[in-house]
């Protein structure tokens, strides 16, 4: 299982030296979620963890997929 602070490294590293700044978070059952409140991305954000393995997801896939709404996420502490 990964710990928010594991995921939110592991987020902070696939985004590398990319001009994305990542500023609020948000926990499902199975991931955490990380997003720029400020700004709208096509692709990259906002980005997805699993908490099960610490792998990024599509977002769109992980939305989709696991029939998840924004509804459904609970804001967390970035």
């Amino acid at each position: 299982m990964v710990s928010y602070e594991e995921a939110k490294k592991i987020a902070l590293e696939i985004l590398g030296d990319m001009a994305v700044h990542i500023d609020e978070a948000f926990e499902t059952e199975d991931a955490y979620i990380f997003n720029d409140s400020k700004h709208i991305y096509a692709g990259w954000i906002p980005i997805v963890i699993g908490k099960s393995d610490g792998h990024r997801i599509h977002y769109g896939e992980y939305m989709l997929g696991d029939d998840q709404t924004w509804t459904y996420k609970k804001k967390i502490k970035f």
